[in-house]
């Protein structure tokens, strides 16, 4: 439940769908990325696209280099996930393997490395894994997550009321609890002591 709950929240943060986080994460796996490690590549690679397209932050530059269209025509900001499709177009051009490192770490930051082992081979590459996943059935249903996050949230509210409640019976319940706790401690030491002094007993 966590973890599908999680998922949900994750590519709402993202701005993605939660099949193509799904299916992104799995070609982040292949290409040997951890899920951590591309959540925050994407949820660094979003800030700064939309940094870029108001004209500002560090990956503007290089994604003028590689010519990188961030707006649709109508001048919303485009799809995360078709502007790593065009990165990874633009990487796998790129000649040299130090220009894609340096440009991956201005996109991406020090995920930026790890996430050019991903992209280097272009779109069509990314596109294929993404449907070999697909293609294996693994991927979970946008009803399915919905049922879920709304399980788990109301889980959350009534382990938080059950825990509230039980904490307002256990503050009446102490005094009795430190007084019985006393009374067993005195009733150990006359114990003690009676077994000390008569060892018979």
């Amino acid at each position: 439940l966590d973890t599908t709950d999680q998922l949900g929240k994750t590519a709402d943060r993202l701005g993605v769908t939660t099949q193509e986080l799904q299916t992104l994460r799995f070609a982040a796996e292949q290409s040997g990325v951890a899920t951590n490690t591309f959540d925050m590549a994407l949820q660094r690679f979003t800030r700064r696209t939309s940094e870029a397209a108001m004209g500002t932050g560090e990956a503007k530059a290089a994604l003028e280099e590689l010519g990188i269209v961030l707006k649709n025509n109508d001048g919303t900001m485009r799809d995360t996930s078709d502007l790593l499709e065009d990165v990874a177009d633009a990487l796998a051009g790129t000649q040299s393997q130090s220009d894609r490192v340096r440009l991956a770490f201005k996109l991406f930051d020090s995920e930026g490395v790890r996430m050019v082992n991903m992209l280097q081979d272009g779109s069509e590459n990314l596109k294929t894994l993404q449907k070999d996943f697909e293609n294996s059935g693994g991927v979970l249903r946008d009803e399915f997550i919905d049922s879920v996050q709304d399980t788990n949230d109301e889980l959350n509210k009534t382990g938080l009321i059950i825990r509230g409640n039980f904490s307002k019976a256990l503050e009446h319940a102490l005094p009795i609890i430190t007084s019985s706790a006393k009374w067993v401690a005195d009733l150990a030491l006359v114990l003690g002591t009676a077994a000390a002094t008569h060892p018979s007993l």
